[in-house]
């Protein structure tokens, strides 16, 4: 199923207990709160590029490029041009029971 919030539309292509694909177009102007989770998370930027933070660290990052998120690191991505697509992977699901933990800080 096809989630559109506030310039973030994405859909998770495979869903099961075992893991979890899915692809997320960002727009410019996405508000992205700091957050973390458990599971490790890994970004395959296709399109655009985006201003990543993980822990304390600030990156720019330009498609296509490849990111491994750790288990409980803190992250969040915004585009820095008119959008970023990404496709995302769990390797633990569904993405229902991922516990997402966001802190009061947005990038």
């Amino acid at each position: 199923m096809l989630i559109n919030e506030d310039n973030i539309s994405y859909i998770n292509i495979t869903d099961t207990s075992d893991k979890v694909y899915g692809i997320a177009y960002v727009k410019k102007g996405f508000k992205a709160q700091l957050h973390f989770h458990k599971e490790p998370e890994v970004y395959y930027f296709i399109y655009g590029s985006g201003k990543l933070a993980i822990e304390d660290q600030l990156y720019n990052i330009h498609s296509p490029y490849k990111l491994t998120i750790k288990s409980n690191e803190i992250h969040a991505m915004t585009p820095i041009t008119d959008y970023v697509l990404l496709f995302y992977v769990f390797s633990k699901g569904p993405f229902d029971k991922i516990n997402y933990n966001y802190l009061p800080s947005f990038l």
